[in-house]
């Protein structure tokens, strides 16, 4: 399956996403170079938090910038530049740590609402 994605004004572009999972800070921990909390799933988004969030690559094709606003990805110089600092492998990608063991996602994308 591919996708095609545009800048061009169209009206899946305007769908909003229903969010429908409540924050809190077992569940979505932070990370530990960067201010900024971890989502594993899109679905999963926060409707009652209004920070920075870490959220997988399939966020892309439910894109609206009337409710989100993408900062950036979470790796490597562009991370870098944002202000993501070396984690406990020495890397610029994010690290959280949860019960003890630290973890890297898979890249991310930072996201506001």
């Amino acid at each position: 399956m591919g996708c095609w994605f545009t800048n061009l004004d169209t009206s899946k572009r305007h769908e909003f996403l229903t969010l429908y999972k409540r924050y809190s800070p077992q569940e979505f921990p932070k990370y530990d170079n960067y201010d900024a909390i971890e989502v594993s799933k899109t679905a999963d988004i926060p409707y009652d938090y209004d920070g920075v969030m870490g959220v997988p690559l399939t966020f892309l094709d439910k894109y609206n910038p009337d409710q989100f606003e993408i900062l950036g990805m979470g790796t490597g110089n562009a991370a870098k530049e944002m202000g993501v600092k070396k984690n406990y492998r020495g890397r610029t990608d994010l690290a959280y740590t949860v019960n003890g063991k630290q973890q890297c996602p898979y890249n991310r994308i930072l996201i506001r609402r």
